[in-house]
């Protein structure tokens, strides 16, 4: 990405150019990164409606400015304001209010260019009076702050303005990341059918600053199951979806469990038929189960049943979670989430000698396990009691453009800044 900022300073009264100046901008990785989100941004259900946020970039990762009183050094990874640097004013959509730190978008002169866009902002003689020094791309949230730091934009699947989606009229219920491609499958004909859903990213690299999607479908197939399935589990260390029918009895748990080979395409069922399971007490709370290592994982009542492909009992294993949430697979790891009767929230980590409880653990959410370390910049990880949130900073630079010489903009002057930005 690169491009130029003109600067036309104008007198108020006569409307006179008296300075003009053209400076070249530093792309920093901001866009680089954004797109390199974290791939369970995705996960969970309801992605259905289309990229409405990201793309094309000039509707709101590129739809701001920031001018600043300082020269800012120019770090291609360093792109965060954090409260940093002093903002003498912004400008992001058109704006009509009284703000003295808050310019606006000119429609008429804006628009898209070969390879890129041209944004124009005006700032009349009362607004950005000051020494200017340096300006920088930013989102419209940022723009439309007037310099007051802007508050993350939620990319949680609760979220309107997800990071990604799938086009719309294709229900999706899972995800799985596996060899650079997004698998979402789901449910469908009463449980009794898996649909299968590939699509590829964009190579960041290769997302232009008009360019409108990212996803491409790359594959649809459908497979018929000989049974009803009620429970699901994605196992990416295998690139398998498991999929199983549970049922509890009077002390017994009935289970039939089969996955979709991803490589195949082909549906494999591992119990020859349905087994059947002891348990201890029947519980309100909801079963979960998971595949892990050629066995079969069932929670039930603070215990996980480890059994057999054909029905033996390894072991029951008490565990301090009486409200089963998630099971996943990190590290080579089965990971258990729920909480205790205490309410904290707890991660189990099965799958060896030892069982290891991580109490209160920020990696948790209501739909899935995150690798919360794993989170960088322009991401961060949000959460309250009951949800995990990931959100995108939205007070980053996409460009610093530091001016070869200071601008002085007095109450006595108008202001226009026009930035091209093209791919390159």
């Amino acid at each position: 990405m690169q491009g130029k900022t003109t600067f036309i300073l104008t007198d108020k009264d006569t409307g006179r150019v008296v300075d003009k100046r053209e400076e070249k901008n530093m792309a920093t990785d901001f866009i680089k990164d954004v797109f390199n989100m974290p791939r369970f941004a995705l996960i969970g259900g309801n992605l259905n409606t289309g990229i409405s946020k990201m793309l094309p970039m000039y509707n709101y990762l590129l739809h701001g400015l920031i001018l600043f009183d300082c020269n800012i050094p120019e770090k291609k990874d360093d792109y965060i304001i954090n409260g940093r640097y002093n903002m003498i004013a912004t400008a992001g959509d058109v704006y009509s209010g009284t703000s003295t730190t808050r310019g606006t978008f000119n429609q008429n002169l804006s628009g898209e260019i070969e390879n890129g866009y041209r944004f124009v902002w005006d700032f009349s003689p009362e607004r950005a009076v000051g020494t200017i020094r340096c300006a920088s791309m930013t989102s419209s949230q940022m723009g439309n702050q007037g310099g007051v730091i802007a508050n993350a934009l939620d990319l949680s699947n609760n979220s309107a303005s997800k990071a990604l989606a799938i086009p719309s009229g294709v229900s999706t219920n899972y995800m799985m990341y596996r060899n650079k491609c997004y698998y979402y499958y789901n449910l469908t004909n009463s449980s009794k059918t898996v649909n299968i859903y590939r699509y590829s990213m964009a190579d960041p690299d290769s997302i232009g600053i008009n360019s409108t999607r990212s996803l491409k479908l790359e594959e649809t197939y459908s497979l018929p199951l000989p049974y009803v399935a009620n429970f699901t589990f994605p196992n990416t260390s295998e690139g398998r979806f498991y999929v199983s029918h549970l049922s509890l009895g009077s002390g017994v748990i009935s289970i039939t469990s089969g996955y979709v080979d991803l490589d195949s395409k082909e549906f494999v069922q591992v119990t020859p038929t349905t087994i059947s399971v002891p348990v201890k007490g029947v519980s309100s709370y909801s079963m979960k189960t998971a595949i892990y290592n050629n066995q079969i994982y069932i929670f039930h009542n603070s215990n996980i049943y480890v059994v057999e492909y054909d029905g033996t009992l390894v072991k029951a294993i008490p565990i301090n979670i009486i409200s089963m949430s998630a099971f996943a697979i990190k590290d080579n790891r089965l990971l258990a989430a729920g909480s205790a009767s205490s309410g904290n929230y707890y991660i189990a980590l099965l799958g060896g000698d030892e069982i290891i409880y991580l109490p209160n653990v920020s990696a948790f959410s209501n739909y899935d396990i995150t690798e919360h370390e794993d989170v960088k910049y322009p991401y961060i990880v949000q959460r309250n009691d009951s949800y995990l949130y990931i959100n995108l900073r939205t007070d980053y630079m996409a460009t610093i453009n530091n001016l070869s010489e200071p601008l002085e903009k007095t109450d006595r002057h108008a202001l226009q800044v026009q930035y091209e930005i093209t791919d390159g």
